[in-house]
Parts: C-alpha cells; structure tokens; sequence
C-alpha cells in the first residue's frame, strides 16, 4: 500500500501524519465490518508510517540531523532535511500517533 517512492529516503514529510490520521478510520471500519484483508493492509501501512514519522520526530536535546533547536524535544520536522519546524506539524505528528494509538496499534 507504501510502496511508493514517496515513503523512502529523504523524501518522508510530515504530510505523512495527515495520511495515517485519514488511515485510521478506514483501518478501524475495515476491522468492524470484519474485512480481513483490508484490515490487515491498512493495519501494516500505519504501522509503516508511523516507523517512518517516528524519523522525523526531534528525541534528545533538540537535535536532528545535526542540526539544534532549542526547545523542540518531541517536535517534528517538516523533513529528514530539517530546515523548519512549524506547529502544525507538531499537531498532525501527534495527532496520527493518537488515533494509532486509540485504534490498539
């Protein structure tokens, strides 16, 4: 389902929260209505997503890439390349993990 180029190498963006929190809900009816297969599809593309925001997230001391933030642990960058970090960014980071996380992923 992410076999896209667009998912690989420095090309990940944060644009990717905004698409696992569209995949939620689909992954969550797919499981209701008991489709297996799209469960199981939407299951292992967030989880491939999440592994791949989790690239963009700022863990320890505000540094990524080389690059120091001061004040932004737990931020996102907009991309591997880290230039801006932006609130909004921020917002659909956490909000992707959320959803993942209140759907049992």
């Amino acid at each position: 389902m992410l076999d896209s180029d667009y998912f690989k190498g420095d090309k990940i963006q944060i644009s990717l929260g905004v698409f696992i929190e569209g995949l939620v809900p689909v992954y969550r009816l797919a499981s209701k209505e008991k489709d297996l297969n799209r469960a199981r599809a939407y299951k292992e593309a967030i989880e491939f997503g999440l592994s791949k925001l989790s690239k963009l997230q700022i863990l320890e001391k505000g540094i990524l890439s080389g690059r120091v933030f001061e004040n932004a642990e737990g931020g996102f960058c907009f991309d591997t390349a880290c230039k801006k970090i932006r609130i909004d960014n921020l917002q659909h980071g956490i909000s992707a993990i959320g959803a993942a996380s209140s759907a049992g992923l």
